[in-house]
């Protein structure tokens, strides 16, 4: 990914590699730091990419309504996505407008089809982040029915109002931003 000459193939290129990022767990993309306000504090964690639709300029994760960020998001819905890619030395940061889908259509297509074993982490008793007396996993020992947990579950969407990429490079990096109006999408060159 490092040859790129123009704003329109690196563009391309982001692109691809999110839905790369989606479809295997071994794209270094796979894994995101999200971050959201808190006090007006940033909140940063890890969260794995689950969808992306390069069209509608959205990518989303899964969450559980019961944490901590969902909260966040109800008073301050703006917020940021960090991936990494260390091998292919770029860096890509997303900004824009966090939005939490408990019950679309697709939402629940989502839901029917998750593995046991993930579904389990939305069917835990206690509310994540909540303080434990002991270790805990705060999941159940076998997966409960598939109901169970569904109240829980939301699809927590970012649509994109910037995209910054930074790519390493030994010669000299290169860096481009896009940003998403109503009006389109405005590209140029950054220096690094």
């Amino acid at each position: 990914m490092n040859n790129f000459k123009s704003l329109e193939e690196i563009y391309s290129r982001v692109w691809e590699k999110l839905g790369e990022a989606v479809a295997s767990r071994h794209e270094p993309w796979r894994t995101a730091s999200v971050a959201t306000v808190r006090d007006n504090h940033p909140e940063l964690r890890s969260m794995v990419l689950r969808g992306v639709d390069s069209s509608s300029k959205i990518i989303w994760f899964h969450t559980d309504l019961r944490s901590p960020k969902c909260n966040d998001l109800r008073l301050n819905s703006q917020g940021a996505v960090l991936f990494h890619d260390n091998p292919d030395h770029i860096q890509l940061r997303l900004n824009g407008v966090f939005e939490l889908d408990p019950s679309s259509k697709q939402s629940e297509e989502v839901w029917k089809a998750l593995h046991p074993s993930p579904r389990r982490c939305y069917q835990g008793p206690f509310i994540p982040s909540s303080a434990s007396p002991v270790i805990s996993s705060n999941i159940p020992e076998t997966p409960e029915p598939l109901p169970v947990g569904r109240e829980n579950f939301a699809r927590l969407i970012l649509s994109i109002t910037h995209m910054d990429c930074l790519i390493l490079k030994g010669k000299g990096h290169i860096r481009a931003r896009w940003v998403f109006t109503k009006n389109g999408v405005e590209a140029t060159w950054l220096n690094p």
